[in-house]
């Protein structure tokens, strides 16, 4: 008899190959590699399981993990799999770099130290998005009050 978690495993397996033509050769590298280097039992009913182009990965720390191919990291892949980049999206009109992977090291950096040259100009307070949501919500309602509050004392009456 089949548990729930079974049948979990069983729906998501028929998708990968279905859905998202993983092969079958493909799923059980992805196992054994979860199981035997990351320690990770039933890999299937993990939320950081995701597919893309035929292939397995894993979102792991931040990190995307080609499962497909030993645990290598999956930029390259991506890099591949992908019909192209457009223009502007990709950084090429900054002249950073002509290598792909290069400039996705470079333009992250790029933008945030014009995101930081804003804060100042636009009095933008930064939040810590790695907080719990509730702690980032309690925050943002704390600096919205100050700002209507001083706002209330700015408006003059008619």
């Amino acid at each position: 008899m089949l548990s729930f978690w079974n049948l979990i495993e069983a729906h998501v397996l028929r998708a990968l190959r279905t859905e998202h033509g993983v092969s079958v050769k493909d799923v059980r590298k992805a196992l054994q590699y979860a199981e035997r280097e990351l320690r990770i039992d039933r890999l299937l009913l993990r939320r950081e399981l995701c597919s893309h182009a035929g292939q397995l990965f894993l979102d792991r720390y931040g990190e995307l993990i080609s499962l497909s191919t030993s645990g290598q990291l999956a930029m390259k892949r991506l890099l591949d799999a992908r019909d192209g980049f457009k223009y502007y999206e990709a950084g090429m009109d900054l002249g950073f770099s002509e290598a792909p992977a290069e400039r996705f090291e470079i333009l992250p950096g790029k933008i945030l130290g014009e995101y930081e040259k804003m804060v100042p100009e636009f009095d933008i307070t930064a939040i810590d998005a790695t907080l719990p949501i509730e702690a980032q919500q309690v925050q943002m309602r704390k600096l919205v009050k100050a700002k209507l509050e001083q706002a209330k004392r700015l408006r003059v009456a008619p």
